[in-house]
């Protein structure tokens, strides 16, 4: 231990931290630990509130693209209402670089006013028998695209007349985020040979 000299004594240093001073750091330590605490948590919770709204928007832009592109590749589709407010849209489209191939592919919007609305996809060969109105039980089998989708405006995601088909839909993000949006339209560009039967 040190020595100290004082007035011509020499006498030990037993100084130390106080009660009030042990205190006083133990209170600064708890202030410093909770603002590092609220800053860990504040980035957890931004963290998190960009990873829905990253996955709502891949989603929607997923289902956005199966659907224009099929469209882009198709000589012909139709949209028709189901009962309920569902839509199925359809379309023959051309499959193949070297050598073309057509196919019938459905993308199917099961609308739902009050639970979770998705789009559903599907491919079948062509046949000279129009495909019929799927039902539910079959359509739950059918590829899930996009879950938690609602119509833009409306009840209904697909719309347009002629070789145009627009589409309008949003995805919910969740955690009070404003929810993904998709508002596009898509044009028939493949010639239609043939005469197999989509629809």
């Amino acid at each position: 231990m040190p020595r100290i000299r004082e007035r011509g004594n020499i006498h030990s240093d037993e100084s130390g931290l106080t009660m009030v001073e042990l205190m006083v750091y133990s209170v600064l330590l708890v202030v410093v630990l909770v603002a590092v605490g609220q800053i860990f948590l504040s980035s957890l919770r931004t963290e998190s509130s960009v990873r829905t709204v990253v996955d709502a928007t891949t989603a929607a832009q997923l289902g956005a693209s199966s659907v224009e592109t099929g469209i882009r590749n198709s000589s012909a589709h139709r949209i028709t209402p189901v009962p309920g407010g569902d839509q199925i849209l359809q379309a023959r489209v051309a499959k193949g670089e070297a050598v073309l191939s057509w196919v019938c592919a459905a993308w199917y919007f099961d609308y739902s006013a009050t639970g979770v609305s998705q789009i559903r996809y599907h491919e079948y060969p062509e046949t000279t028998v129009a495909m019929t109105i799927p039902s539910a039980s079959q359509v739950a089998n059918w590829t899930l695209l996009v879950d938690g989708v609602s119509p833009s405006t409306g009840t209904t995601i697909f719309g347009g007349s002629g070789s145009s088909l627009t589409l309008a839909f949003e995805v919910a993000a969740g955690d009070g985020q404003p929810p993904a949006s998709i508002s596009t339209t898509a044009y028939r560009r493949a010639p239609s040979p043939g005469s197999g039967t989509c629809y």
